[in-house]
C-alpha cells in the first residue's frame, strides 16, 4: 500500500467514501502493484509528480491526447484563447470544422470526421454507423480485445445482459482462418468487423470478410498508426476509421 503518511493514502480513503470502488473505470489502479500512485500533483513535458511528490515519466501521454507534453506553450495559449471566447457554448465553433477539414486532409482514405468524447463513443458510434449503413446486424470482434465500456463491449460483466451482446461474434485475433469462420457464421446479416490494425496482417483480415459480402470495417484505437504516418494509414473500402486513446498504463519512476 501507499506509505502510511502518503497524502496519496489518504485522498484514496477519503475518495472511498464518496466515488464508487475510490476510483472506476481506466482511471482505477486497484489492479495495479500497491505502490503505484493513484492521485497526480502537476505534470510538465513528458514527466507526471504524483502528489506525493515522486516524479514519473509517462508513456502514457495522458491515454494518448499529450503527444507534444504536458504544458505545451503554444498549445496551452491556443486552448486558453479559444476559451476567453466561449467554453462548451450551446454550437459548436469555427474551429470545428477547421479541424475536420485537418483530419480529411491529413489522413489519406478520410472523407468526413466525427467527434467524440472517448473510445467507448467512437467504437459505439462506428457501429451503430455500420449497421445503418448495410442493414445488418452480426459484429465481429477478437475475443478478449477491448473495444470500450458500453455494455456490447465492456470486459466488465456486471450490469451486462445477454441481449446487449446478441449479436457479436468472436474471432481469434491475428487468425484469419478464425475470421473466416466467423463471417461465415455471420452469413448475409454481416455488418462489420471491429479489429485493431497493429502488428497484424490487417490487409488479409480485412479480405477475408471483404471477399464474402460488402461491409463497413471498423478499425479503432490508432494513435500508434496516425502517429506514425498518417497518410500510410490502415484503410479499406468502405471504411469507418475511429481515434481513440489506448489503455494500457505503462508508467515508469524514475
Amino acid at each position: 500500500m501507499p506509505h502510511a503518511n502518503s497524502l496519496d493514502k489518504t485522498l484514496r480513503e477519503r475518495a472511498a467514501a464518496v466515488i464508487p470502488n475510490g476510483m472506476y473505470g481506466h482511471e482505477s489502479v486497484r489492479l495495479l502493484p500497491d505502490v503505484y500512485p493513484q492521485f497526480f500533483g502537476r505534470a510538465e513535458g513528458a514527466r507526471l509528480w504524483d502528489v506525493d511528490g515522486r516524479e514519473y515519466l509517462d508513456f502514457m501521454c495522458g491515454y494518448g491526447p499529450n503527444l507534444f507534453g504536458y504544458r505545451n506553450h503554444k498549445i496551452d495559449m491556443a486552448a486558453k484563447a479559444q476559451a476567453e471566447l466561449g467554453d462548451a457554448m450551446t454550437g459548436p465553433g469555427a474551429v470545428m470544422v477547421e479541424l475536420a477539414e485537418k483530419f480529411v486532409q491529413t489522413i489519406g482514405h478520410a472523407t468526413w470526421v466525427m467527434f467524440c468524447k472517448n473510445g467507448t463513443d467512437a467504437t459505439t458510434m462506428a457501429i451503430s454507423t455500420a449497421r445503418a449503413h448495410t442493414g445488418k446486424r452480426k459484429i465481429l470482434v477478437a475475443k478478449g480485445a477491448y473495444h470500450g465500456a458500453a455494455p456490447w463491449c465492456t470486459p466488465v460483466p456486471a450490469g451486462v445482459v445477454p441481449e446487449d451482446r446478441a449479436h457479436l461474434i468472436t474471432y481469434i485475433y491475428n487468425d484469419i482462418e478464425s475470421l473466416e469462420a466467423a463471417v461465415i457464421a455471420a452469413g448475409d446479416d454481416l455488418a462489420g468487423i471491429v479489429a485493431s490494425p497493429f502488428k497484424h496482417a490487417w490487409r488479409p483480415i480485412c479480405r477475408a470478410g471483404a471477399r464474402q459480402l460488402p461491409m463497413v470495417i471498423r478499425f479503432p484505437r490508432l494513435p500508434v498508426a496516425r502517429r506514425r504516418a498518417p497518410r500510410q494509414a490502415p484503410s479499406t473500402s468502405p471504411d469507418r476509421s475511429g481515434l481513440a486513446p489506448c489503455r494500457w498504463r505503462q508508467r515508469w519512476r524514475r
